[in-house]
């Protein structure tokens, strides 16, 4: 077995996740800025977390561990990733929640630092919450409907009482940050008479990944630049 210790310097690294489509909107809805700043600021919070997290790899016969606590011992933002390298599973717990990644590759700690964050939400088959939803981008993405989609409908809106965004506020009341949508039965019928396709698109309408998916793939990616060296001396020498 070996086993690899890397002092916590993660504050000295840049983390660079690639923009991914997930947090952008179709070119239906257009780029939606809150989501893109919303994005920013999960990979600052993440680097903000994991700034003194130390990377303790211990790498089995078919296996491996990723150990990833901060280096004064607490269990704050404490990950633990189990590589089922020949398998190609991911399995993840500790303070942020569990989940199951399926590769299509080995799942080693390598190969997944490369990942970037929508092609690893399509790797996960279950898991802790792996959205929220905001308020805002919620009004945003309805405003953009009305004003873009509805207005460019080939068929006849003159009879059609097309919603305003002031009228959204009340309807955003059964907006809930983690569980979405849940629209009352008046609701339902307002918004059919207005948009009678809207279960179609309303339900993803103010939807971000969770930050805890952000926070997985940052810790992989600062754990990786901790032990990448030291990993690949030990199976240069054969340890």
């Amino acid at each position: 077995m070996t086993e690899l210790y890397s002092s916590g310097n993660a504050d000295r690294q840049t983390v660079t996740i690639p923009d991914s489509q997930t947090h952008k909107t179709t070119k239906k809805w257009g780029l939606n800025m809150d989501r893109t700043e919303r994005r920013e600021q999960q990979i600052a919070h993440a680097k903000e977390h994991f700034a003194h997290h130390k990377a303790i790899f211990r790498q089995l016969d078919g296996m491996s561990t990723l150990d990833w606590r901060n280096e004064n011992g607490s269990s704050n933002y404490y990950v633990r990733y189990v590589f089922d390298e020949s398998h190609g599973f991911l399995y993840i717990s500790g303070d942020l929640g569990t989940a199951a990644v399926e590769l299509t590759e080995r799942a080693t700690l390598k190969a997944l630092s490369d990942y970037e964050v929508g092609y690893f939400m399509e790797k996960i088959r279950c898991s802790t919450n792996l959205y929220c939803y905001d308020a805002e981008i919620a009004k945003e993405d309805l405003t953009y409907y009305v004003q873009n989609y509805l207005g460019s409908c080939e068929e006849d809106l003159s009879d059609r009482k097309v919603p305003l965004p002031k009228e959204f506020d009340v309807l955003l009341e059964s907006l809930d940050e983690r569980d979405g949508w849940n629209l009352t039965e008046e609701q339902k019928i307002w918004l059919s008479e207005r948009c009678p396709d809207y279960w179609e698109w309303l339900y993803s309408t103010g939807k971000y990944i969770d930050t805890r998916v952000v926070c997985w793939l940052v810790g992989l990616q600062m754990a990786w630049k901790q032990v990448k060296d030291k990993l690949v001396d030990s199976l240069t020498t054969g340890l």
